[in-house]
């Protein structure tokens, strides 16, 4: 299997850094060349998933509390 390495340098060494774009409301996660900070990638810098998953775990205990019945999918 081939390696991945930065177009800039050759480096096989990366790793993720937070930064936010100027004129950017929110941050993102740069995947970057460790050697010479050459940018190969960028993510949404919160994990949309991971927060749903919270919401729902959330609503369930107010839900539970007040005795309310919800309907959300069980994963």
């Amino acid at each position: 299997m081939a390696q991945s390495s930065c177009l800039k340098c050759g480096s096989t060494n990366f790793e993720m850094v937070r930064n936010t774009p100027k004129g950017s409301a929110f941050y993102y996660m740069f995947v970057q060349c460790s050697v010479c900070g050459g940018v190969v990638g960028a993510l949404d810098g919160y994990n949309l998933g991971e927060k749903l998953r919270r919401q729902d775990e959330a609503l369930r205990q107010i839900a539970s509390r007040i005795g309310a019945v919800i309907d959300l999918p069980n994963d």
